[in-house]
């Protein structure tokens, strides 16, 4: 969306999509206005999406040079300075209710740092056998777009839905390794250890989406 308040001109961006695409963001100026900087989004099934920024110049005080109009709305680079959460920043938890044969729950998450932190990427669960290692389940993430992160205040928490839709395997122990992008982390399950084996041909994997905040 662009908002409009002096006459101004942009030259097209490009948003490169995982190298297998690539889209022409030409925005249209309609002025007289001031416009400030917006961006261009597009997704894939299985593309990681990178973004680019329109820049937009504008002659605010009538004198003929341009400047770049200020970056009201912060993008990925105004969030670098945000640490991504460590090992050591969560206290993790993983909850577990029946769902016909498989099991559905949530992976939840708090920070227990004296700073803010951000998590930038889907966690994912790996049961643990009761020799302690992992056991060969086969692990799923979705592919929906998300662009924020989510943004961890000391004392916040945040929750990730997660899923194991069947076992017929070695049992498993009740501790699972909570994966994330920065950090992971070993914990004893609350609800049912496994899932129950299902029907011949039907899936056993497990699955998870994004974190989101808990307010």
């Amino acid at each position: 969306m662009l908002l409009a308040s002096s006459d101004a001109s942009a030259t097209a961006s490009h948003c490169s999509i995982a190298g297998i695409t690539r889209a022409t963001c030409q925005p249209s100026l309609p002025g007289p206005g001031r416009f400030l900087p917006w961006r261009c989004f597009r997704g894939a099934w299985h593309a990681q999406v990178l973004t680019a920024e329109v820049v937009i110049l504008v002659d605010d005080a009538g004198t003929g040079r341009s400047q770049a109009a200020p970056d009201v709305f912060p993008g990925p680079r105004a969030r670098d300075h945000i640490p991504p959460c460590g090992s050591d920043d969560l206290a993790v938890a993983v909850r577990w209710e029946r769902s016909g044969v498989g099991l559905a729950g949530q992976i939840m998450v708090e920070n227990l740092s004296g700073h803010t932190c951000r998590l930038s990427h889907k966690p994912w669960v790996m049961p643990l056998g009761t020799d302690g290692r992992e056991l060969p389940v086969e692990a799923l993430t979705t592919m929906e777009l998300r662009i924020q992160p989510v943004i961890l205040a000391p004392g916040a928490r945040a929750a990730a839905p997660v899923g194991w839709a069947g076992w017929c395997g070695d049992p498993a122990s009740g501790v699972v390794r909570v994966n994330w992008f920065s950090g992971s982390a070993v914990v004893e399950v609350e609800g049912p250890r496994q899932p129950d084996c299902p029907d011949a041909g039907q899936p056993t994997n497990l699955s998870s989406s994004w974190f989101d905040a808990l307010d």
